[in-house]
């Protein structure tokens, strides 16, 4: 499968990414401090979003033309 930056022969950017976690379990990177003990949220999923089979959505748009139609991968 060929990534949206290869599918053009203007290379896509991306856009926007939005993942079904805060972190990842392998990477002690970029993680937020603790919830409040009791507060019922889960801080590496605070808001419930699942993407796909809990993976992460790229959206890429093309900078030459907005008219062109952004991309998507799961």
């Amino acid at each position: 499968m060929l990534h949206p930056e290869q599918v053009t022969e203007y290379p896509y950017i991306e856009l926007l990414t939005v993942d079904s976690y805060e972190w990842r379990s392998d990477s002690e990177s970029r993680r937020p401090l603790p919830a409040e003990a009791g507060s019922g949220v889960d801080a590496n999923r605070p808001t419930g979003v699942a993407v796909g089979n809990l993976g992460k959505l790229k959206v890429f748009a093309c900078p030459r033309g907005p008219a062109h139609p952004h991309r998507f991968s799961v």
